[in-house]
């Protein structure tokens, strides 16, 4: 898949005011995405302060997943009736409210609803990121800014990790001082969306919610591209949810910043990957990437078997390499193969996989980890991967023959 195949050509020389436009609405999808992994170091705080567990904890990471996953659903093409930039305004406002949860949370109810309402807020921003960026690229180039918006999530991840980590570890009262800071950048990023021109492109009719559907012609091809996207998600989950506890109760570290650093690792490589990789066949991709986050996943679970941080470390970078891999060829192929009067469903219906994948098995390590302890969960979930990814990789080679072949 190349991006310079897809490019198209404005019939006027791009000027600076546009440029800025698309930089504000970049950077707007970057703080929006900090909050995924922002209290991911932070949890075992929380999780001292008001006395849960490893379960509990994977629930307020899942209760992020379904906020996400109401808005997806149920606000489907809400930029096309209403615009970009105010679908933008309304993810700030609800990434505001969220955070001013958190700052004023004083109980684990109150820490579900914070992270439910982080999550619709980033919800509203997949639903309208890619589109609002090729709204406003001067060339209107779709592979740059489907690239752009892919970076600016996943790099927002890493470093919303880092911060979490830094704010923990070396600055007073983290649980309040971190939020506070991140409702200044929403505050900032939201007044420079004020200077961003809105679409006058916009639909007729009722909003209705997306509508999941495969056809029938791809429907074997889809499974095997889902169940890989499942298998790649549940990494990602797992390192947003419960790095500290892995660090602490299998390497005795109990760096917070440390922490952070493990996650920014993997999702620094993620990002470096994409940006070298983007031309690289997504079949080819999809199943390198597959394998290459697994035998990461391996590595880690090793390096907390045999408390090497050094090890552990490297493993992170290895399955970063293969999680920026796997989704970049698996979504560009689902997407190439989709008819395109019907791409969203499909699309959306892979969207849904994919975050299906980085709640539900990482709610099984984290309630099976008290009963029969963290470092065996962690093992089972490493080989419950390595096999749904293989079964994902023989589905796309057989694909592959039969197309070959017919």
């Amino acid at each position: 898949m190349s991006s310079a195949s897809c490019t198209r050509s404005s019939p006027t020389t791009p000027d600076r005011s546009s440029w800025s436009g698309f930089a504000i609405a970049a950077s707007t999808v970057f703080v929006l995405a900090l909050s995924v992994t922002l209290p991911t170091a932070l949890y075992s705080s929380y999780a001292t302060r008001y006395g849960f567990g490893s379960g509990v904890l994977t629930l307020i990471f899942a209760a992020y997943v379904v906020g996400n996953l109401a808005v997806l659903l149920g606000l489907g093409g809400l930029g096309d009736h209403v615009g970009r930039r105010p679908v933008l305004f309304a993810a700030v406002l609800t990434a505001m409210a969220g955070t001013v949860l958190f700052i004023l949370a004083d109980s684990v109810a109150l820490l579900f609803v914070a992270r439910f309402v982080q999550g619709a807020a980033l919800g509203l921003v997949f639903e309208a990121s890619t589109a609002a960026l090729v709204d406003l690229h001067p060339t209107h180039d779709h592979d740059r800014a489907a690239l752009a918006s892919t970076v600016a999530i996943v790099s927002g991840q890493g470093v919303g990790a880092l911060m979490g980590g830094v704010f923990g570890e070396w600055l007073p009262e983290p649980l309040r001082l971190v939020w506070l800071v991140y409702l200044a950048a929403l505050i900032v990023v939201f007044v420079l969306l004020l200077l961003v021109p809105n679409d006058a492109r916009l639909g007729s009719g009722w909003l209705r919610p997306t509508r999941l559907a495969v056809p029938s012609s791809m429907r074997a091809l889809f499974i095997a591209y889902a169940v890989g996207v499942f298998a790649m998600s549940a990494v990602v989950g797992l390192y947003s949810s419960l790095t500290p506890s892995f660090l602490h109760t299998l390497l005795g570290l109990s760096s917070l910043v440390l922490a952070g650093t493990v996650t920014f690792v993997l999702m620094l490589a993620s990002v470096l990957t994409q940006l070298v990789c983007r031309s690289l066949n997504s079949r080819k991709a999809g199943m390198s990437g597959l394998l290459i986050v697994t035998a990461g996943l391996i590595v880690v679970t090793a390096a907390a078997a045999i408390s090497s941080l050094a090890l552990l470390l490297a493993g992170s970078a290895v399955a970063g390499i293969g999680q920026g891999l796997a989704f970049m060829g698996l979504l560009a192929g689902v997407s190439d193969a989709a008819p395109d009067d019907q791409r969203g469903e499909v699309v959306s219906t892979f969207y849904v996989a994919s975050w299906l994948g980085a709640a539900l098995p990482v709610l099984a390590v984290g309630f099976a980890a008290p009963a029969i302890g963290l470092l065996r969960s962690a093992w089972i979930f490493t080989a419950v991967i390595a096999v749904i990814s293989l079964g994902a990789m023989v589905g796309l080679l057989k694909l592959k023959h039969t197309t070959a072949g017919g």
